[in-house]
């Protein structure tokens, strides 16, 4: 039963992604931005943030959680301050641990 949703999640996804290169791919240039990394096993959340990370090279990353949503201008804000070459990392305001 698993493997069966996995593919589907994975068809949808595939679709998705197409879908926005079709309609916005050059624009935003999403070949370019957007990669998706499939894990053989599932090793948990900790281990696909861990290979998303060694996969970047970008100055600034951002997670966010499959049941949060952003205000449409939320990612523009949140890296405004970055432009100022003191700021440092930040942790998010509702990090937990387990």
């Amino acid at each position: 039963m698993r493997g069966g949703s996995r593919k589907l999640t994975l068809a949808k996804i595939h679709e998705l992604l197409e879908r926005l290169n079709d309609k916005e791919g050059d624009r935003y240039r999403v070949n370019d931005r957007v990669k998706l990394f499939v894990q053989e096993k599932n090793a948990g959340k900790r281990a696909a943030l861990v290979r998303g990370m060694e996969q970047t090279d970008t100055d600034l990353v951002m997670f966010v959680d499959s049941d949060s949503f952003l205000e449409p201008d939320a990612v523009r804000n949140l890296v405004q301050p970055f432009q100022d070459p003191k700021m440092g990392p930040c942790p998010a305001t509702g990090a937990t641990w387990s």
